[in-house]
């Protein structure tokens, strides 16, 4: 059985795992295609704003789960940003 730790980091990685899933099919999209105009920037400036403070967070309680989520999360919503502003400049 695992210990109360072992299972707080097990949700803190499965949560971690299903979020970025969840981001990757629309970074995947947006490289291929190219074709980001239908994305809102403002929303991809905010989410990159939360991503940065809770991965702030996830350092002031060591909790590597949040940390290695909120970093990963963080690179795929710029790498949306960086196509949406190369592509409307």
């Amino acid at each position: 059985m695992k210990s109360g730790n072992e299972m707080i980091d097990f949700v803190g990685y499965l949560a971690g795992f299903l979020t970025v899933i969840g981001f990757l099919p629309q970074a995947i999209k947006s490289w291929e295609t190219r074709k980001t105009e239908d994305l809102s920037l403002s929303t991809g400036i905010l989410l990159s704003c939360g991503a940065i403070t809770w991965t702030i967070y996830g350092v002031l309680l060591s909790s590597m789960p949040m940390m290695i989520t909120n970093v990963v999360v963080l690179i795929c919503i710029l790498s949306i940003l960086v196509i949406k502003l190369v592509d409307t400049l």
